[in-house]
């Protein structure tokens, strides 16, 4: 009974691998969040800087962190799933460790999915930093409803995963992150929930999105989009066959302007 009286409402989960350097950051602005009633799952896979100590150092001075180490790396969908299997949450918040959250990130995006019971998953914009935190851009054109969101998503990944906050029974009903999924793991979840849940991006920033060299958008960028591409043709085949020659165009475009903007900004 004390036990379930204790369960936190929100079980926020935070992959770590090697961003000693942003860690304290990111811990900082979770604690500091104005809703305070959750659990900060870190998962430590198997890094070789010294992200454990900072965890370690945090994990001492707030309860809510919980901690947990992978012996190896295991890669980013393993180490979300482990999360996932001792989250104790009613939602699921998903985070990146070279990140900033806003201050009212939790609590607006509970609130929202309390008031609005039919929406299984709740994300937001957000802008984009550079390494040392001056800011880059504004993204804030993801579409807002569940029609719009799903009308794109073959195409083009519409939620970002370090804004999220998802209802934990979806995770229940249809399984986690794919450990295959080396990249995109996300998107690949995305893809999966579209067929029974329903979504909704709020259309303010709540995340600062870090893009430096050492992050996984810059340093398996090719691979990316080499992966990205063929995933976007075999789903497009699949729900639009009639059309695909003009959908093949849309998405080659599409990643063509990808590359351009990713050289440019964050080179």
């Amino acid at each position: 009974m004390d036990q379930e009286r204790n369960k936190p409402t929100v079980s926020i989960i935070l992959p770590v691998y090697n961003t000693a350097e942003y860690l304290k950051e990111c811990i900082e602005s979770i604690l500091s969040q104005t809703y305070i009633d959750f659990e900060l799952i870190i998962i430590d896979d198997a890094s070789s800087d010294a992200s454990s100590t900072i965890i370690e150092h945090y994990a001492m001075l707030d309860l809510r962190i919980r901690f947990l180490r992978n012996e190896v790396n295991w890669g980013i969908g393993f180490t979300r799933n482990r999360g996932l299997e001792v989250a104790r949450g009613t939602y699921i918040a998903n985070f990146d460790s070279d990140d900033i959250a806003f201050p009212k990130w939790i609590e607006t995006q509970i609130l929202f999915l309390e008031n609005n019971p039919t929406v299984d998953i709740v994300g937001a914009n957000f802008i984009f930093i550079d390494k040392s935190g001056k800011i880059l851009l504004q993204k804030n054109n993801f579409p807002e409803y569940d029609r719009d969101i799903k009308k794109i998503i073959p195409l083009v990944c519409p939620i970002a995963n370090n804004t999220v906050v998802i209802r934990k029974k979806c995770f229940d009903e249809m399984g986690g992150y794919r450990p295959s999924a080396h990249i995109a793991e996300d998107y690949d979840l995305w893809m999966r929930f579209r067929e029974k849940y329903v979504f909704y991006n709020m259309q303010k920033c709540l995340v600062y999105y870090r893009v430096h060299g050492q992050n996984s958008i810059m340093r398996e960028r090719d691979r990316i989009v080499r992966e990205t591409l063929a995933d976007f043709r075999n789903k497009a085949k699949n729900l639009y066959p009639p059309s695909f020659i003009i959908l093949r165009f849309v998405i080659l475009s599409f990643v063509s302007y990808g590359i351009v903007f990713i050289r440019i900004k964050f080179r």
